[in-house]
């Protein structure tokens, strides 16, 4: 392979980086349907308007969304990375009630990824008793994370998977595990990917060691 088509090999490599880069989550924040505010700006999966708008997500059993203010005591829920100017500022977020999921399949380009998110347990104005669910995060099957965040405010979470993993589909899933009325809040879900794959890695190893044969024979030629 000539320095030429090495180098639009390697620049293959990195617009396919920068597009896993950008390949965010569907609905990261949980904001569609926008379910306003009050009391009452909540929804179940199974609810309309959920089960025929919300794109990207499965909701199972207890799980649904809600918004800041809502009976849920969610609070701190964030936009996401919506750009959509009609979306309430109120803030939404995913929730997992008793024995429930929340799951989207993700193309992934191959290597190894982290996933990221914001946790909450439920428990504040309206049901101060109420209690947070333990929750499992798998990919492809594979479980990567169980938590029982902090209630009333939202907490970082990051989890890796690790090995590499080949280009494929695969389901995400928030699972609530607690067999009570227990709810976890989940928001601002993203995949990132932590290594370079295979054959980037390869091309910029070639093209390391072609600039270094040539600055050693350029050196060569002036001594």
């Amino acid at each position: 392979m000539n320095l030429r088509s090495m180098g639009m090999a390697l620049a293959l490599c990195l617009i396919s980086a920068a597009s896993v880069k950008a390949q965010i989550i569907t609905d990261n924040g949980f904001e569609s349907p926008d379910l306003g505010s009050g009391t009452g700006a909540y929804a179940y999966g199974d609810q309309t308007p959920l089960s025929s708008t919300v794109t990207g997500w499965t909701f199972v059993a207890g799980a649904g969304i809600a918004a800041n203010g809502s009976l849920f005591d969610v609070a701190g829920a964030t936009q996401g990375q919506t750009s959509d100017s009609s979306v309430s500022t109120s803030g939404q977020a995913g929730f997992l009630q008793g024995l429930s999921s929340i799951t989207q399949s993700v193309y992934l380009s191959g290597g190894e990824y982290s996933v990221s998110f914001t946790a909450e347990g439920r428990g504040g104005v309206f049901f101060p008793s109420f209690t947070a669910n333990e929750i499992t995060v798998s990919l492809g099957g594979t479980q990567l994370f169980d938590a029982t965040p902090p209630p009333t405010f939202f907490v970082p979470e990051t989890t890796t998977q690790t090995g590499d993993l080949a280009p494929g589909n695969y389901d995400l899933t928030f699972s609530g595990i607690t067999n009570a009325d227990a709810t976890t809040f989940i928001d601002n879900v993203q995949i990132d990917p932590i290594s370079v794959p295979e054959p980037c890695s390869m091309a910029f190893l070639a093209l390391a060691l072609i600039v270094f044969l040539a600055v050693r024979r350029l050196r060569g030629q002036t001594a």
